[in-house]
């Protein structure tokens, strides 16, 4: 290893807060740590210089007093070697690598350094490569030579790059068209992404003369992930989530800040926040009443949740619920069963204090339910049962024995009896698939307690079989499962 180095160069800053992993990254750079015989020529570097090809011109390896590779330029062509590595785009990195520079060389030459992709490994002499994709890196001006200098910069890479690129360049410079130098110590290193390297903004939208729309825009580079984002409107009041709506009970200038958590790929967390001054119109609280909602989830029980009432209202003082079957509720959210299915009309009224103007109000919205039958809820749903009836569910699968019915064999291939061991009536079989969709009937059963059913070309599957008796007084339902 060289002991020599004279200067540290830092050519990009972005925002870093570790390095993920101390070692170089598939990139065998430190030449000396070779054991082999090392032999001058581009057949030698592609073949046995580990990770390492030339691009074109003949570089060769410099041994004496240390390893490395040499590389000469002349006439605008250039030489270059190449190392293969798959960049991931977003990522990024650290390149480290240090530089000798021929004190002799042309002052106008440079040396160069770029991502690519498209080099194939050339066999000897002046060859010119294909014009490869790249993403410049390094330009090193012909100063400090005749010393070994250590080159380090830090980039996030773009798309599609797997080679990294060292060349020296004479395109335009005066004669003597000549460079040389020497690389060496090769590094590349992944880095992980600085979590409060990110740029905190929100837009703000003014809907109409009372509600302002607060968006988080805030740019978040590859490899960070937002937590949270917590608002103050300036007004006492705070919200939460990356759009958020608001009103301002008075009208005047406020100050409104957003607060924006985030976490990179190794787990470190940070928070930026962002300010910005606003103008906001007075707005009357209950004339915003009228924007109240009811939403609902489910069929029954069913869930109401008051909505669209923005935060910056002062204390509700309660909500009322109609619930349209002659019950009613308090608070929000709330959930309710029906003890029948059916439509409902379903009444929410809000009532409201606002303690600057020391007066009350209220608001009512009505909404349209239907609330499914809570006794489907006995059977496989969507198998519809009737009212009146009563079901019992089969042990499954295998041969099933319920009370005294028989379904055997269950597993089946579509061809199975249907028995009642205690010589009982079999008045009806009904064979449903999983959406509800009947596949098979039978009422003309001649009031036997036996009978055998045959499923043609039926898919393999779960199926649900109910089984009436006694003119539907009783009725099983159990899996029937088709191989």
């Amino acid at each position: 290893m060289k002991l020599n180095f004279k200067n540290l160069l830092l050519l990009t800053s972005i925002g870093i807060s570790s390095i993920a992993g101390a070692q170089c990254l598939n990139v065998n750079g430190d030449m000396e740590s070779y054991t082999s015989s090392p032999v001058s020529g581009n057949a030698w570097i592609n073949n046995h210089l580990t990770n390492w090809a030339v691009s074109h011109g003949t570089p060769s390896i410099q041994t004496s007093p240390d390893m490395e590779m040499w590389m000469w330029s002349y006439y605008g062509d250039g030489e270059g070697v190449y190392t293969n590595y798959t960049f991931t785009p977003g990522q990024s990195y650290q390149l480290t690598y240090d530089l000798w520079r021929d004190g002799t060389s042309n002052p106008n030459s440079l040396f160069r350094v770029a991502l690519a992709t498209g080099l194939t490994p050339s066999g000897g002499g002046t060859f010119t490569p294909p014009s490869p994709t790249t993403q410049p890196l390094t330009t090193q001006p012909w100063t400090g030579t005749g010393s070994w200098v250590t080159v380090t910069e830090t980039f996030v890479a773009g798309a599609g790059f797997d080679q990294v690129w060292f060349y020296p360049d004479l395109t335009g410079a005066p004669t003597p068209w000549q460079a040389a130098c020497r690389i060496d110590n090769v590094c590349i290193t992944e880095l992980a992404v600085d979590p409060c390297g990110f740029e905190p903004r929100f837009e703000v939208i003014y809907d109409d003369e009372c509600n302002i729309r607060f968006i988080n825009t805030s740019y978040i580079p590859s490899g960070l992930t937002i937590l949270d984002t917590q608002w103050d409107f300036g007004d006492g009041t705070t919200g939460s989530g990356s759009t958020v709506d608001h009103f301002y009970v008075n009208g005047g200038t406020y100050k409104v800040c957003m607060t924006v958590w985030v976490i990179n790929e190794d787990g470190e967390c940070c928070k930026l926040r962002f300010c910005m001054d606003i103008d906001a119109a007075g707005c009357d609280p209950c004339e915003w009443m009228h924007y109240l909602k009811i939403e609902h989830t489910g069929t029954n029980p069913i869930t109401f949740n008051a909505a669209n009432l923005p935060a910056g209202m002062y204390d509700i003082l309660g909500y009322h619920w109609s619930f349209g079957d002659g019950t009613y509720g308090t608070g929000n959210p709330v959930e309710h069963t029906y003890s029948s299915g059916g439509g409902y009309t379903v009444c929410l009224t809000v009532y409201y204090y606002d303690p600057e103007k020391e007066r009350c109000c209220s608001f009512e919205t009505c909404i349209e339910v239907e609330a499914s039958d809570p006794k489907k809820s006995m059977a496989p749903n969507p198998i519809i049962l009737e009212e009146g009836v009563n079901y019992e569910e089969a042990p499954q699968p295998g041969l099933v024995n319920y009370d005294e019915v028989v379904v055997a064999p269950n597993p089946s291939n579509g061809k199975f009896e249907i028995y009642t061991k205690d010589q009982s009536v079999i008045n009806n079989v009904v064979i449903y698939d999983l959406t509800g969709k009947v596949i098979y009937e039978s009422n003309e059963l001649n009031d036997n307690s036996r009978t055998q059913i045959s499923l043609k070309n039926i898919e393999s599957g779960t199926y649900f079989i109910v089984i009436n008796q006694n003119d539907a007084v009783n009725r099983k339902y159990q899996q029937l499962i088709i191989k």
